[in-house]
């Protein structure tokens, strides 16, 4: 190790410091730009350029804050807490030092204050009562749609796979919610914000994004690859599935078709398992799944119970916990072939809630997550039901008849997969199976593919994502101080500029 050699963080703040002129501007306005503080290393290198730009256009002040309350940090913080959040804050330490480099003028993060305490012992009063888990998830407060993010961080946060409304945890858990909630929507009612930077619009992250929409402020979601600007109408990522088809069709003749050729060239790889996106195909463990029944072989893909259900919006069931066992009830009125096949991401204890699922209908065959899924596909596979799931395009792809359960579901502009409305409308597909077989069309998933996957990425910071994604982990590594050297070796003036 070169003690001499500057760190990765003072590198980055050099950079800072030489190539945003407008960044380290004071601005004596009451304009506020909010910035969500956290460690992630690509992010920050994104909000550079939006702050530079935004204090440009709104001569603002700019405040960072702390957006993940609840998630990973509580409201009433310990004196060590308190301190460490100070003395950071303070003395410019890691991240603030950073933040503060970044045009950062000083630092909030929702806490109890007898204000909120007097509104919040107003809405105890409403005694908000829950039916079921449907009323949750549609919960709104102020005019504000927030049960779905707080039905998210509970489950992410306490590791659970479904809400029990009834439960003491759950209610003190909602009470912290609101309360928080609180914070922001009285911090926006006195402070003219008139724009917000944010990492997700998921989980309680998104409380702060859609309070900003109803007090008109602009809301920026950036990565390396994309841009959201989130309005009150597009709360939830998605909207632009809907637009695919339209976009392609505008597209130049030579755009499209080669377009089209990279696409088909992708796909092909991802069979052969020689790419990292659609991982189930690089699996090369073999299983012994053989079924010569002439049933109705339909394989129900699982999700990760705790991954967001509501990413994209609302969908049939409250969450993939209720959406698997109300298909257990639906396969019993069945003379079907059933499986299960296990995601990735399900560890020993999915494993068992789902066990506990499968009691109804103990002939459902589990599918192992580490199984080929090309050898899936080679068992005569004839449906397969999944909420949102890329498995979508993939079985599809393969001429399998795909169910979701997700309206708002990345293949939704299109007709490969089907995609009810209602529960209704879902029960009648999967008792009907036969009448419901698609034969989709080869060119849509290709169109798709390319859309979702290269056409709309359009890595406005000119990343050479190649380079770096050679042996240096780009998903994981790209969050990580070792970013800001690589970004400073591919930077350029021209490109700065530009």
């Amino acid at each position: 190790m070169n003690l001499f050699k500057p760190s990765s963080k003072k590198i980055f703040k050099n950079f800072l410091a030489q190539n945003f002129t407008e960044i380290k501007k004071k601005h004596k306005n009451d304009n506020v730009i909010l910035v969500e503080f956290h460690a992630w290393s690509s992010h920050h290198i994104c909000y550079s350029y939006l702050i530079d730009q935004l204090k440009k256009k709104y001569s603002c002040q700019v405040i960072g804050y702390e957006g993940y309350t609840l998630i990973s940090s509580p409201i009433l913080h310990s004196p060590l807490q308190k301190f460490k959040w100070n003395f950071g804050k303070t003395l410019g330490i890691n991240n603030f030092g950073i933040y503060k480099e970044m045009g950062i003028e000083s630092f909030i993060k929702p806490e109890k204050s007898s204000h909120i305490d007097i509104e919040f012992h107003k809405f105890l009063k409403k005694k908000i009562y829950f039916r079921n888990n449907y009323d949750l998830v549609n919960f709104k407060f102020k005019n504000v749609w927030i049960g779905d993010l707080i039905y998210d961080t509970y489950l992410k946060v306490k590791n659970k796979p479904t809400i029990d409304i009834k439960s003491k945890d759950f209610e003190d858990f909602f009470l912290e919610a609101i309360y928080v909630f609180l914070y922001w929507y009285n911090y926006f009612k006195k402070n003219n914000v008139k724009a917000v930077l944010v990492s997700h619009s998921t989980y309680l992250y998104g409380i702060v994004v859609r309070i900003a929409a109803l007090f008109s402020a602009v809301v920026y979601k950036p990565t390396f690859n994309t841009i959201y600007k989130i309005k009150k109408k597009n709360y939830t990522i998605g909207d632009e599935f809907f637009t695919f088809k339209h976009k392609f069709k505008k597209l130049s003749k030579n755009l499209k078709n080669s377009g089209i050729k990279k696409a088909k060239k992708e796909i092909s790889l991802m069979f052969e398992g020689k790419r990292k996106f659609g991982l189930g195909y690089n699996y090369k463990k073999k299983s012994n799944y053989k079924n010569n029944s002439n049933k109705i072989k339909v394989m129900v893909a699982m999700h990760n119970f705790y991954d967001s259900p509501h990413v994209f919006g609302k969908m049939l069931f409250p969450d993939f916990y209720l959406w698997l066992k109300h298909i257990v009830n639906l396969s019993l009125k069945t003379n079907y072939q059933w499986y299960f096949k296990m995601h990735p991401e399900n560890g020993l204890n999915d494993y068992m809630f789902i066990k506990s699922i499968l009691k109804k209908n103990k002939n459902i065959k589990i599918i192992s997550n580490k199984t080929n899924q090309n050898e899936i596909i080679s068992m005569g596979i004839n449906y397969v039901l999944t909420c949102f799931g890329s498995i979508g395009f993939e079985y599809a792809y393969k001429g399998i008849t795909v169910i979701n359960a997700c309206i708002r579901n990345p293949h939704a502009g299109y007709s490969f997969t089907h995609n009810p409305k209602s529960v209704k409308e879902f029960n009648k597909i999967i008792l009907n199976l036969k009448k419901y077989t698609l034969k989709p069309n080869k060119k849509e998933i290709i169109e798709f593919f390319f859309m979702r996957r290269f056409h709309l990425k359009i890595n406005w910071l000119l990343i050479n994502t190649k380079k770096i994604a050679s042996g240096f982990g780009w998903k994981k590594e790209a969050h990580r101080p070792k970013m800001y050297k690589i970004w400073a070796s591919n930077f350029d003036k021209k490109k700065h500029v530009k």
